[in-house]
């Protein structure tokens, strides 16, 4: 299962990540640039924009 996030603030990042630790293949976005960093700092990918989100979403 693929799922991506928006929102990787202390709520959203908990959650990507027990998404993660339960087999769930999780993207995420954050407006706020330390957010992603965080979040790729815990191997979940990031886009920097809503529109990356839509436009690289893959047909599953």
């Amino acid at each position: 299962m693929k799922l991506k996030m928006v929102g990787l603030g202390k709520m959203g990042l908990n959650l990507a990540l027990n998404m993660k630790e339960h087999g769930v293949d999780v993207e995420g976005f954050d407006v706020n640039e330390e957010a992603r960093k965080k979040a790729e700092s815990e191997n979940i990918k990031t886009y920097a924009s809503l529109e990356d989100v839509a436009s690289k979403d893959e047909k599953m």
